[in-house]
């Protein structure tokens, strides 16, 4: 310890205590910012960070000094590094809206002020280091303090502009970009993520922050969990839905160690990715059959899934004809899928997921075997084309398991196809709409049964 300096926990500082020696760690820095001084007219800089010392603790600092020394700075000091702050001036934080739309929210009423001749800060190696290191995993926010993922959509634009905290896995993380600052043209660097939870499974945000787009460098999809702190709401009129994009105010907790961040993991180690796999997972788990009861023909269906709405799934009862149902011919009507993990195997029938103790590996287990059918629902408006029939779904509509379908004769597959070929039924449906990323939607049906002449006749719209 520094002589003639004492020793302070956060909790314990006021704006009269001076030559205090604070102890915590780094986690939250802003970008840098430099300016010419109006008094010499020489490039000063100035710098922002984020302060704790335990789980309840938090404090903001700014660093003043030139922007030699600034930029220094900034390249020296990691989020997660344990300091030593030496001499701060401490004051009180401002009560204005600078302060609270441009800063982390902290528990300190005060504001911590470094000074380039004055102040100085030092990297803490003391044997107590590990303590500090641990709370770079407790979020800045209760750990229950989130929004979940299917709220912010359905939300909507109600929520435009405003600052939430969010619970996700990381499920892709995309090239840098370099852009140009709309106010000054500075040169900017940026990076999309895609990010999912237990109810939403690929929600967009954007990172502006230079220490964090490093840092995701090393997120890994299906295994990071990520507790953003106030981030900024945004509709994208490109994807016609919500996102979120990280600010000065944003604290990003990686990997919390919560209940709630290791359930999410845990989740997100199995959970669908491929869009046909979600489509699967909601139909199989998560619809109520009767609850879908908003009759539609197939026109409407198709003009709700391309009206880019906020809507990015929605379902809808039926009243169409099976016109295409390939049971007899040479299209595949079976998949296999790994014991382990769930995911669909290859033509070798190894799987390919990265995350699974059998990637690259033959399932040499009793992979598991369905049915994933592709059928044409018709009415008086159009056609459904492609439309998902899969297991266990499509044992109940067909009559039969697979097993019991692969000892079949193509006579015996024939009759079984026109048991419910040019039938009119009664069928549910769950459709993923279309997205920037998904040009066609996904359509599968929830239930399918033959209708009733009165249904039909009563029920089913004109347009």
């Amino acid at each position: 310890m520094a002589a003639g300096v004492r020793k302070l926990p956060i909790g314990g500082l006021s704006p009269d205590v001076t030559n205090a020696l604070i102890v915590a760690v780094l986690i939250a820095k802003q970008n840098y910012k430099t300016f010419l001084s109006k008094k010499d007219s020489e490039e000063r800089g100035v710098w922002n960070f984020t302060l704790r010392d335990s789980n309840i603790d938090t404090i903001n600092v700014t660093v003043w000094g030139s922007s030699f020394y600034i930029q220094n700075m900034y390249q020296v000091f990691s989020t997660g590094d344990v300091v030593e702050i030496i001499n701060p001036r401490i004051s009180f934080k401002q009560p204005d809206t600078t302060n609270i739309s441009f800063n982390p929210e902290v528990s300190s009423p005060f504001q911590l002020h470094l000074q380039e001749h004055s102040s100085n800060m030092l990297i803490y190696a003391e044997d107590d280091v590990e303590f500090y290191k641990e709370l770079i995993h407790v979020p800045t926010k209760a750990p229950e303090d989130f929004l979940r993922l299917s709220d912010v959509i359905s939300y909507g634009q109600a929520m435009r502009g405003e600052y939430a905290n969010l619970l996700v896995a990381i499920k892709n993380v995309e090239e840098i970009r370099n852009v140009k600052s709309k106010r000054d043209s500075k040169d900017l660097t940026c990076r999309h993520i895609i990010v999912m939870d237990e109810t939403h499974l690929e929600f967009h945000m954007t990172l502006w922050n230079e220490e964090i787009i490093f840092k995701s460098n090393f997120w890994q999809p299906r295994n990071t969990i990520i507790f953003f702190a106030d981030v900024k709401l945004e509709w994208d009129n490109f994807r016609g839905t919500m996102t979120a994009t990280m600010n000065s105010r944003t604290v990003v907790t990686e990997n919390p160690k919560t209940d709630e961040a290791l359930n999410l993991r845990n989740y997100a180690k199995t959970a669908p990715i491929l869009p046909t796999a979600i489509l699967d997972h909601f139909t199989n788990n998560l619809i109520d059959a009767k609850s879908i009861t908003d009759v539609m023909t197939t026109a409407q269906v198709l003009d709700k899934a391309y009206s880019r709405s906020n809507m990015t799934q929605f379902t809808a009862l039926l009243y169409a004809t099976i016109t295409q149902l390939d049971l007899d011919g040479s299209e595949v009507v079976i998949t296999y899928q790994c014991s382990n993990c769930s995911q669909p195997l290859d033509d070798t029938r190894s799987c390919l997921n990265s995350d699974c103790v059998s990637t690259g590996k033959k399932d040499l287990n009793n992979p598991k075997i369905s049915f994933n059918l592709k059928i044409n629902l018709t009415d008086h408006r159009g056609t459904l084309y492609n439309c998902r029939l899969v297991s266990p779904i499509a044992d109940e509509v067909l009559g039969c398991n697979v097993q019991r379908y692969m000892k079949m004769t193509i006579d015996e597959k024939t009759k079984l196809k026109w048991n419910l070929l040019l039938t009119r039924c009664e069928v549910r449906i769950l459709v993923l709409s279309t997205s920037p990323e998904r040009p066609q939607p996904l359509i599968s049906l929830v239930t399918c049964k033959p209708a009733k002449i009165k249904d039909v006749a009563t029920k089913l719209p004109f347009y």
